[in-house]
């Protein structure tokens, strides 16, 4: 059995009814199971039920906390009590894949914030922080062409290769 918070003891069952089931509880065992330094992803919500496959897979890769962001192409537009209801339910989502994946700590899932707010929020309290972005203007101005025409460490679009003449 595990408390969500690292703890973990052997247990045993001594009566199983239809609602509950009673145990013997055990010794402490000590496990480290969590991640060397602790991550929090913030996510994008999507729409549908794939932000509870996103909280599901990062509880089982070992996050700390997952924070749920409201971006500017975001379907999901939550806000009151249906934001603070679909926390509650990633909450359970993460519970339930720390239960299935072994893990004795459960990720916290922060209130949904915007996108904006977050980056605004993040100070030198706050730690270092990564943002991966797929826009082709994320990580500001181009680098210097090498020779040949292709960026360093990119290769060549074939779309903008010129063939040779014979």
């Amino acid at each position: 059995v595990f408390n969500g918070q690292g703890g973990e003891w052997d247990a045993t069952v001594t009566r199983m009814g239809r609602q509950d089931v009673d145990l013997r509880i055990g010794a402490h065992v000590a496990t480290a199971r969590e991640l060397a330094c602790p991550v929090t992803i913030a996510l994008g919500m999507p729409a549908n039920e794939r932000m509870d496959a996103l909280v599901e897979k990062a509880t089982e890769l070992g996050v700390a906390a997952i924070q749920p962001l409201m971006c500017a192409r975001s379907v999901l537009k939550l806000s009151g009590d249906r934001a603070e209801k679909r926390r509650a339910h990633w909450q359970a989502v993460a519970v339930a894949a720390a239960e299935q994946s072994g893990r004795t700590r459960v990720p916290a899932v922060a209130p949904i914030l915007s996108f904006e707010r977050w980056l605004a929020d993040a100070g030198p309290a706050a730690g270092t922080r990564h943002v991966l972005s797929f826009a082709a203007d994320a990580a500001g101005p181009e680098p210097q062409q090498a020779a040949g025409g292709a960026h360093p460490g990119r290769p060549r679009d074939p779309r903008q290769v010129r063939p040779r003449a014979r």
